[in-house]
């Protein structure tokens, strides 16, 4: 028989899953802790000998081992043997002399090791540069466990950091008995249980007894005394939870069977667990474990123990380094964003100034070893005493000195030029023909050959010349008093001149086109056809002869009344309204149905055809023989129709092979069937399925004659009408609710109706409806399977579905109703 295990694997079962504390009580397990010999049990630790290997036997060891950074332990019980091997390593840069940080990287002065980065709870380095051995509260990488000063043989993590588990000899919390073998049946059971636990009386192995299961109480079930770790949650002894040998300091359940919280003191970083430290009460902003339990690092925005700032970003070049130092110019420290930084050494012709950067034109600071006469910084100016080269202005450098020069175009200054010698500018009337300029005759009269402008006399000059009709100058213009060509304007001359009154001016004198002959836009009213473009043009606004408004011939349909020609007109083409598309107004006879007032128009005055003479559709009951009625209303007077559903049988019992619907002619004569429908109705969708044309199959139905329409095999007596819908049976649907409806689909009319198992109302099929299946006060109407429902008595219809319609336990298919 094999062991159980009651609680996570030991160090044979790596995927165990490891408990991390920071539970620091006592000294951290380091060289620096004395070796205390134990006073109690057999546990003899020989770590400080050349073997480097320790044995423990099944008796417990209540002192945790002293303990240096381990290189090989050998751990044996009488079952189990683990061999955990590790080669001690230098973490980090083995460089010293750095800033002296933890976390750096580098490994200095008073450092046991420094991983940067990787610093931290559970990691080989932790957050204080010592390196991660058993006993300092911090589940390390190759534990599987660490409660501190709690560690114990006797306890839920043992002296070796491996959990205590039933069956290796060590008896832990929620153990009876631990003898480490696979024994079941000695004193000590394979639940690590004495045999005895449970009697109610107190064995010399067992702690206690009170004679029940209950875990939760002072004594377990396991005949243990009540104990943090022991996996059960006893709330009577202050626990708040219980995970048992998972209960660990870096758990959600700490050692002490407290739940895990920030500014404990124990870094919960397992399962669920988020925080990355925790110094109890020495977290917060300004610390090295904040307020939230998160590592104070470069960049979060709080300025932690070692960093000169923090602005809460990695971005160089804004006053705090991605290192969280300070940035600035004069630190003889080359920033980003700096050129250079030679400490602001007051010199700014050495190649760097005090501002940091590196010399340059137009910086404030005349370096001459760079070639600079002058440096004004951003007064600098082509226009003013240093130029934007940094060099002293002067008369033949190409720049215009304010003030000083009137031009300088630089090698191109002299006589004939823009500019003279002496950086003075070429004007009209200083005798020397500068660029621009026609002539040049030294004076500023404009009645000889070479104007005042020092151009020759010519068309635009603004003075008026022998031949010109006007010159004024720059305002010539083609639309204006004078011409380009130094002619007065005219109509007809291609150019509007609004200042003459003309609107337009299209270069001729026709007054066909769009601009007429007195340079007047053409427009609607004027009495002059504007051809492809007006339709008539009469010279009024009355828009009751053949010209309306907007110059278009009157039409009907244009919504304006032409008198004498038009009836009326409302201004559509609609044919079926009150003014036909022929203006005319809308009348009984005109062929033109007028909707909402006539049912039809045949355009005749036959009155016994399908549309009477007032224009409505030819009924049953409007005393004209009409619509095809072999007599005057279907052949004789009826109170309400000729034509019934009479009796209906949509279910029987088992498969349903013999459905029909009976129709009755209850009139005194014949009645045409032609155009008459039998429309079986689904009532989840108020749909039709499968209509009938009974006039396609049976032209008449006589006086008292039954019509059966039969779905399936259905008999019915001599001389009755028998149509069959369809040879196969379960057509008609069976409710809930179901219907069917007799139609007169050309006169759009519905002759009778029924709807059972339920209402069916607001339906139309075929051009006919809205209309309801349900006549007068609603009635559940059902077929019990062996009868149908029928009319009572006979052919009996008032309208009432509740009065008119029974089920009966006999169907008659063909014959009168049977009560």
């Amino acid at each position: 028989m094999h062991r159980a295990r009651i609680v996570a694997a030991s160090v044979s079962r790596p995927s165990a899953p490891l408990r991390r504390s920071l539970g620091l009580a006592g000294c951290l397990w380091l060289a620096a802790c004395p070796n205390t010999p134990s006073t109690s049990g057999t546990e003899t630790d020989t770590a400080g000998s050349t073997s480097g290997t320790e044995t423990t036997t099944d008796a417990q060891t209540t002192t945790p081992p002293t303990t240096t950074v381990p290189t090989t332990s050998t751990t044996t019980s009488t079952t189990e043997t683990s061999t955990d091997t590790a080669t001690t390593t230098t973490t980090g840069d083995t460089d010293t002399g750095g800033d002296g940080v933890c976390g750096d990287g580098t490994l200095d002065a008073g450092e046991q090791c420094d991983d940067g980065a990787d610093n931290g709870p559970g990691e080989a380095c932790n957050a204080a540069c010592v390196l991660n051995v058993c006993g300092d509260g911090d589940a390390g990488p190759r534990e599987e466990c660490d409660d501190g000063a709690d560690n114990a043989d006797g306890n839920s993590c043992k002296a070796d950091c491996t959990d205590n588990v039933c069956g290796d000899g060590a008896k832990g919390p929620g153990e009876g008995c631990d003898d480490g073998d696979d024994v079941d049946d000695d004193e000590c059971n394979n639940m690590c249980a004495l045999a005895s636990c449970g009697d109610a009386i107190v064995g010399p192995t067992e702690e206690c007894d009170d004679g029940d299961t209950d875990s939760t109480d002072e004594c377990t079930e396991t005949c243990t005394l009540a104990a943090c770790s022991d996996g059960h949650l006893q709330t009577g002894a202050g626990e708040e939870c219980d995970d048992g040998p998972d209960n660990a300091d870096a758990a959600a359940c700490t050692s002490a069977c407290k739940l895990a919280v920030c500014g404990d003191g124990h870094v919960f970083d397992t399962g669920d667990g988020l925080e990355q430290c925790d110094n109890g009460g020495d977290n917060g902003p300004g610390k090295a474990c904040k307020a939230d339990c998160q590592l104070n690092v470069c960049g979060d925005g709080d300025q932690g123990p070692d960093e000169a700032c923090d602005d809460g970003n990695l971005d160089p070049g804004d006053g705090c380094s991605a290192t969280c130092k300070l940035e600035a110019c004069g630190n003889s420290v080359l920033d980003p964003g700096e050129a250079c930084d030679d400490g602001q050494n007051g010199d700014n012709d050495d190649g760097c100034t005090d501002l940091c950067t590196l010399p340059a034109c137009g910086d404030g600071f005349e370096q001459p070893s760079e070639g600079e006469g002058c440096d004004l910084g951003p007064q600098n100016s082509d226009s003013g005493a240093c130029t934007l080269a940094c060099a002293d202005a002067s008369c033949g450098d190409g720049l215009v000195h304010a003030d000083v020069e009137q031009c300088d175009d630089g090698a191109n200054n002299g006589p004939g030029k823009a500019c003279k010698a002496g950086c003075l500018a070429n004007v009209c009337g200083d005798g020397d023909q500068g660029p621009g300029e026609g002539c040049d005759d030294g004076n500023t009269k404009d009645d000889d050959a070479c104007t005042s402008a020092c151009k020759p006399a010519t068309c635009g000059d603004g003075i008026k010349q022998p031949g010109e009709a006007c010159d004024l100058g720059d305002a010539n213009a083609n639309t204006g008093a004078c011409t380009l060509t130094c002619t007065l304007p005219a109509c007809g001359d291609g150019f509007v001149q609004a200042g003459d009154g003309e609107a337009c001016d299209d270069g001729n004198l026709s007054s066909s086109d769009a601009c007429l002959a007195t340079c007047q836009p053409a427009a609607c009213h004027d009495n002059i056809l504007h051809v492809g473009v007006e339709q008539c043009d009469d010279g009024n606004t009355d828009d009751t002869d053949a010209c309306v408004l907007e110059c278009l011939d009157a039409t009907c349909g244009d919504g304006l009344l032409h008198a004498g020609v038009e009836q009326c007109d409302d201004d559509n083409t609609v044919a079926t309204d009150a003014c036909t598309d022929a203006c005319k107004p809308a009348t009984c006879g005109d062929g033109i149905v007028w909707a909402g007032h006539e049912e039809c128009d045949d355009a005749n005055a036959d009155n016994d055809d399908a549309c009477t003479n007032t224009c409505t559709l030819g009924l049953c009951v409007n005393g004209i023989p009409n619509a095809g009625e072999l007599g005057v209303d279907c052949g004789g007077p009826c109170p309400k129709q000729c034509l019934v559903i009479n009796e209906v049988d949509y279910d029987q019992p088992g498969t349903d092979t013999a459905e029909f619907v009976e129709i009755l002619n209850v009139s005194s004569g014949p009645v045409s069937l032609a155009g008459h429908w039998l429309v079986p109705v689904n009532g989840s969708n108020k749909q039709s399925y499968m209509p009938v044309d009974l006039g396609a199959s049976f032209p008449t139905l006589a006086a008292g004659q039954y019509l059966v329409v039969i779905w399936g095999d259905t008999a019915v007596p001599g001389g009755q009408l028998k149509l069959t819908a369809n040879v196969t049976s379960n057509l008609l649907q069976n409710g809930s609710p179901d219907g069917v409806a007799l139609l007169h689909v050309p006169s759009k009319q519905y002759i009778d109706a029924l709807s059972y198992t339920g209402e069916i109302n607001g339906v139309t099929f075929m051009g006919v409806g809205p209309f309801n299946l349900v006549e007068g006060v609603p009635a559940n109407l059902i077929d019990g399977g062996a009868g149908s429902l029928s009319r009572i008595p006979n052919g009996i219809d008032t309208d009432q579905m509740g009065v008119d319609w029974k089920f009966v336990a006999t169907s008659t298919p063909g014959a009168a109703n049977a009560p």
